[in-house]
């Protein structure tokens, strides 16, 4: 793991902590504490994990909103649940997600409450639990369910269609882009086996983070001189000079170039949570790793050697 996305996941970790440390209630004397469960002894230990993500919400009463006075317990109890699903089998986890999103909907407030944490910690770009697919069924649950608020539902509508743009294995909407000659250019025009489209403004700090990794990355150099892979960076803001001024921080190996009529932003055609964000195509222009960290991206691709 990089340590500009150790940095990432510290902050946002830091975040979240600092927000619960700061709530107290008048309910603290009555404090309660996550009902853990307990592992049966006959259960091998090759299927524990498997066994605590199937189980893990079974001694826990969602209508029990009393736990709402203690968002600090069930904080830490869902980061654990998240951290166990990551270590389960797919096949486990996915069902687990799945059974622990309709027991959430028992109670409205109990719903509510967990819609808001799990936008934190499955949508947001910077988390380290991030992941689309289960951000997704807590969209579908919010738009289904008759315990939802319609500005819930709304809200819901807008981020499952915002999500739900470029994702993996699904083709890349085409974009033009201009370069500091004023020529114009395609995605589509990459005839590399791989296309890696980064969305940069000039001087952020995360840009330059991720710039600084992607100019020293033996494996992305490689790739870019053998023609295996073609680098597009891609300005999506208004201040086109400030963009010039920047362009001689670029390699002269990447195209570098703007959003002339800043489509993307207006039309919203992809999910920029957070600049900079990657997006690795293979050579038809199917998204392989969408908003992937630039140490993802180049473990993907040493691997396909």
């Amino acid at each position: 793991m990089s340590k500009m996305w150790k940095n990432r996941i510290l902050s946002f970790l830091m975040g979240i902590c600092c927000f619960f440390i700061g709530v107290k209630t008048v309910f603290a004397q009555h404090e309660k504490n996550f009902p853990k469960i307990t592992i049966p002894e006959i259960i091998p230990q090759s299927d524990k994990i498997n066994y605590l993500a199937t189980h893990y919400w079974d001694n826990f009463n969602f209508q029990d909103t009393v736990f709402l006075t203690q968002p600090a317990v069930l904080n830490k109890a869902m980061a654990s649940y998240l951290q166990v699903l990551a270590m389960a089998s797919q096949k486990i986890s996915d069902a687990s997600w799945y059974n622990f999103v309709e027991k959430t909907q028992a109670s409205q407030p109990m719903f509510s409450y967990f819609a808001i944490v799990l936008k934190d910690y499955l949508y947001h770009p910077d988390s380290p639990f991030r992941n689309d697919d289960y951000y997704l069924a807590v969209l579908n649950a919010l738009i289904a369910s008759p315990k939802a608020t319609r500005a819930e539902k709304e809200r819901a509508k807008r981020e499952k269609q915002s999500l739900l743009k470029n994702t993996i294995g699904t083709k890349v909407t085409d974009v033009v882009y201009t370069l500091a000659s004023g020529k114009t250019g395609r995605i589509y025009d990459s005839h590399t086996p791989y296309t890696l489209l980064l969305f940069y403004n000039p001087g952020c700090h995360a840009c330059e983070e991720t710039l600084a990794f992607l100019k020293q990355s033996q494996v992305i150099n490689s790739a870019l001189s053998e023609k295996e892979l073609t680098l597009i960076a891609i300005y999506p803001d208004e201040d086109v000079s400030a963009w010039r001024k920047y362009c001689d921080d670029i390699p002269a190996t990447w195209i570098n170039g703007y959003d002339k009529n800043t489509r993307i932003w207006k039309e919203e055609l992809f999910d920029l949570r957070a600049i900079p964000s990657l997006y690795l195509l293979d050579a038809d222009k199917m998204v392989l790793l969408k908003d992937a960290p630039a140490s993802v991206i180049e473990s993907y691709l040493n691997n396909q050697k």
